[in-house]
């Protein structure tokens, strides 16, 4: 567009520069003609070669004005051209203008459109984020529930499961896996069920303590089961009832060294020849002599 509008300038220029010419010479014809024309000059001659030379004037004279206006007519014709290319470029830019105007509002509806979905996003995410909440302090306040509940049955484990305790007085109860015998699921680690055992019966002897998470200085019945897996990077639940839902289910039948026994208040440890390792109450402290149905089982779970 600026190189169109500067070669229209200088085909202007060209063009004034002609007519002035044109002007000029027209003037110059109009003040030095008289009744006699060119021909009368040249009938005037002397000789034949005064007429031959005035001839040839006559011709070049007329040469002359016709280079001059055929000069001016190219002037004028590259005038004519610059201004349409000019006005095509201009059309073009036009055109450009539109459609860029064209795109502009579309953006701006998409925009729009974008910036209502951003807001019913964020709305959406600060209902789900309030939801969140809600849940959280469901969950707390079971997990509350839960706790006090864990701890009563605790308190009355301490007394419940003190002392011997050592016959085999349980039963099993009513869940079917617990009396299906194709209820046996393979091992799913690396870590084996004589592995969990063997680590367990270290802390044969050590303290009972409600609510403590130390196998040496002091633990309850599901932090000792709790603690023992955790040492295999094995994750578990932290309260006893809990543990009715981790791992694989396992029938009586084909109950394994390392398998989870929960009883109803308290979860145990089997370790094969029918008996448990087990953060007993704070009067017997960490064992391994009682049988596995000392008590009514619940659940027996495979983690290994």
């Amino acid at each position: 567009m600026e190189q169109a509008n500067k070669k229209l300038e200088e085909a202007k220029e060209e063009e004034q520069k002609q007519y002035d010419a044109m002007k000029l010479r027209i003037q110059y014809l109009y003040e030095n003609s008289t009744d006699n024309s060119i021909w009368s000059a040249i009938l005037e001659s002397n000789g034949l070669s005064d007429m031959l030379n005035r001839i040839e004037y006559a011709t070049d004279l007329y040469k002359s004005d016709r280079e001059l206006m055929t000069s001016y007519q190219n002037a004028v014709k590259k005038v004519e051209d610059w201004t349409m290319q000019l006005a095509d470029e201009m059309d073009s830019l036009l055109a450009l203008q539109d459609k860029y105007q064209t795109q502009q509002g579309e953006l701006k509806t998409l925009m729009a459109k974008l910036e209502k979905q951003k807001d019913a996003y964020a709305q959406q995410l600060a209902e789900a984020q309030k939801q969140a909440q809600d849940y959280k302090k469901t969950i707390s306040k079971q997990e509350a529930i839960i706790r006090a509940q864990e701890a009563a049955a605790a308190r009355a484990n301490a007394n419940t499961y003190d002392g011997g305790g050592t016959g085999a007085s349980g039963g099993i109860a009513s869940d079917s896996y617990l009396k299906d015998p194709d209820c046996n699921p393979s091992q799913t680690t690396d870590v084996s069920g004589a592995d969990i055992v063997a680590f367990a019966q270290q802390f044969v002897g050590n303290p009972y303590v409600w609510g403590g998470n130390s196998l040496t200085n002091g633990v309850d019945c599901s932090g000792f089961v709790h603690q023992v897996y955790a040492h295999f990077g094995i994750s578990t639940p932290r309260y006893s009832q809990a543990f009715k839902s981790v791992g694989q289910p396992v029938s009586y039948q084909n109950i394994q060294a390392g398998d989870v026994v929960v009883y109803p208040g308290h979860v145990a440890i089997y370790i094969g020849n029918g008996n448990i390792v087990e953060a007993q109450s704070t009067r017997a402290g960490i064992t391994n002599s009682r049988p596995v149905n000392c008590h009514t089982i619940t659940a027996i779970r495979r983690l290994v």
